[in-house]
């Protein structure tokens, strides 16, 4: 059974893709024409949560803090791994690009992404931290769509977003 902030996070993430006329289903967004600025609107937004054969603590944070299970997710050419139990958020944009967000299995459960430098980009852009040093114990949302902001719930409790352009995480 979901706890009661978990549905209220998930309940707040449909509601924003509804308002912002998103499309939760599998098309694909066309491609940008050549030399096109990119389309940074959010056309599609899936998120799943990282689960292995293995089931993970029901302390998730201090789990991957403390060397527990990571679950392999492969974007392209690289595989990082997500923090077992916890939310990874997958992002298309209008121009066909997409970006990755997960909690990493690091001892401080830093927020990673990997994106597409262009549509179709088979090799992607490597795993790097997302800007800010954010930390999170249940995974990684979307908040709002233009422009683009990812939020997590902080060690505090509290939620904390980073806004596209990614300079730091502010609370939301």
């Amino acid at each position: 059974m979901f706890e009661r902030a978990e549905i209220i996070k998930r309940v707040a993430v449909l509601i924003g893709a509804l308002l912002a006329g998103l499309t939760l289903a599998s098309a694909s967004p066309a491609a940008a024409a050549p030399g096109a600025a990119p389309d940074n609107r959010v056309v599609k937004t899936v998120v799943t949560t990282a689960t292995s054969a293995v089931q993970g603590s029901a302390n998730i944070a201090a789990s991957c803090r403390n060397g527990g299970a990571g679950v392999p997710v492969t974007r392209g050419s690289y595989t990082g791994q997500a923090c077992e139990g916890t939310d990874i958020l997958d992002v298309w944009y209008g121009d066909g690009r997409r970006e990755t967000f997960v909690v990493g299995t690091t001892w401080t459960n830093n927020i990673y992404h990997i994106w597409q430098r262009s549509a179709g980009d088979p090799t992607w852009s490597g795993w790097t931290t997302l800007p800010g040093n954010g930390t999170a114990v249940d995974g990684v949302g979307l908040w709002d769509n233009s422009p683009v902001t990812v939020f997590v719930r902080g060690t505090t409790g509290l939620l904390y977003c980073n806004t596209y352009a990614w300079s730091g995480w502010y609370v939301c």
